[in-house]
């Protein structure tokens, strides 16, 4: 009985060393996150989502981004300008960014849903955007 204790505790260190959970953590983790409902309006796989002030924006297969009222569930507007896959988001600064397999990256006036200006920055897809100390940075896929 002492021996089968020492062991259980000594798997217990093991397990917050590596960083595993019980099946009891786990089992609450997982009725804790579940799914609130499915958000249909692209006609192809969505590759992109990022979140705004007050939106939520996909990208998808189809060259579009859908502008969705997370509250209502519903499109609010879709904003076309590429012409390949949109690949990648940023909301940054009130702007939103595009990134797409057709080496654009798009600035979108949010407040709007219109274009401010379409930047050729790479040759090849633009696959990643981030920000960083006030500057939006972009990678591309160079084959």
């Amino acid at each position: 009985d002492v021996q089968v204790t020492a062991v259980k505790s000594e798997m217990s260190g093991i397990q917050a060393k590596l960083g595993l959970v019980d099946e009891v953590e786990m089992l609450s983790a997982v009725h804790k996150y579940k799914c609130k409902g499915t958000y249909k309006g692209h006609d192809g796989p969505v590759w992109a989502l990022v979140a705004g002030e007050n939106d939520l924006f996909s990208g998808s297969s189809d060259c579009s981004i859908k502008v969705w009222d997370v509250n209502h569930q519903r499109i609010k507007a879709t904003l076309k300008g590429h012409t390949d896959t949109i690949l990648t988001l940023l909301f940054h600064k009130g702007r939103l960014y595009s990134g797409s397999g057709d080496a654009t990256i798009i600035v979108w006036n949010v407040d709007a849903f219109t274009k401010e200006a379409t930047l050729k920055a790479h040759d090849e897809p633009v696959c990643t955007l981030a920000s960083c100390t006030g500057k939006v940075f972009s990678g591309s896929l160079k084959i």
